[in-house]
């Protein structure tokens, strides 16, 4: 429930709810808690019917990120970008390296962000890369930062 469109209550589903499913799980990463977590799932309903979605509260390395992530929970289902569109947006984000420059603004000890290996995104199932061995894990140093930063106390009150 806490990842259903408000829209897919009384429609069918299709991509844009998908978008607005991701643009949740995508606040999850960045903030690293769970979406309406304190919520029932009743008042989940009401609050997303309404228009309330979770507050927004970035790091500062990670505030690229926000308008990507508001447009994908758009109220409006026409106006949330395609998943091409988000794609293509999150790669732009990644190459820019400004989001990911975390050494300095976290006071991480490892190594520049853009100094990370990064795993190839593909299509290969995930039971074939166990089946060599592979743990089947993507490394993303952003996403590491921002579950460390989430779980020291900082955004506990996370919403509206």
């Amino acid at each position: 429930i806490r990842y259903l469109a408000p829209e897919m209550l009384f429609q069918p589903f299709d991509e844009t709810g998908d978008i607005y499913s991701f643009s949740l799980l995508m606040w999850e990463v960045l903030h690293g808690a769970v979406a309406f977590a304190e919520d029932t799932y009743m008042l989940v309903l009401v609050k997303v019917r309404d228009g309330h979605r979770p507050r927004v509260q970035l790091a500062a390395h990670l505030r690229a990120y926000e308008p990507l992530l508001k447009a994908c929970w758009h109220e409006q289902p026409a106006l949330r970008p395609t998943m091409p569109e988000v794609v293509c947006e999150l790669g732009r984000l990644l190459e820019d390296g400004r989001a990911l420059d975390l050494a300095v603004e976290s006071g991480s000890d490892e190594p520049h962000a853009s100094t990370q290996p990064m795993v190839e995104l593909t299509a290969e199932p995930l039971a074939a890369s166990r089946e060599r061995g592979d743990e089947g894990r993507i490394r993303v140093p952003a996403v590491a930062v921002a579950i460390t930063a989430a779980g020291s106390g900082r955004g506990t009150d996370a919403f509206a």
